[in-house]
């Protein structure tokens, strides 16, 4: 049984690879939900420290592929479908959170993550609005 979990996970990882080679890019949704699919079973008995949503914060229309950053370090996130996001890897106490993406104004909070509960958190990005000259 061991050694058919192990053949398991070596499938899982390069079938994970090969989809984030080919699709991450080129069909962001398609990855996504593929993303969803193969982390439903791990991520239904694995506690999430935070989740939530990005979205704009005049129009409420979902942002994807928004950068994560805790204590001024890139995150290990997953992304879902409609601009939602998790994270697994965050410890019990208190981060200092900033999230970016091109185009937005950088939104940056304190959260306290208690252990064994998952933090909600939903993010709405004001857009940078820019002032181009008019030409006569």
């Amino acid at each position: 049984m061991v050694l058919l979990d192990k053949y398991n996970l070596l499938v899982k990882r390069g079938l994970m690879l090969y989809m984030r080679s080919v699709y991450a890019e080129s069909d962001p949704d398609l990855f996504d939900e593929f993303l969803v699919i193969m982390t439903k079973d791990y991520a239904s008995s694995t506690q999430r420290a935070l989740q939530g949503m990005f979205s704009n914060a005049k129009t409420g229309e979902s942002i994807r592929n928004v950068r994560i950053s805790i204590n001024g370090k890139k995150a290990v996130t997953r992304r879902g479908i409609q601009g939602g996001f998790y994270i697994q890897t965050l410890s019990a106490g208190e981060h200092d959170l900033r999230f970016s993406k091109k185009g937005y104004l950088d939104v940056v909070m304190q959260v306290v993550v208690l252990p064994e509960h998952t933090f909600q958190l939903d993010v709405k990005l004001e857009a940078v609005e820019t002032n181009k000259p008019v030409m006569a």
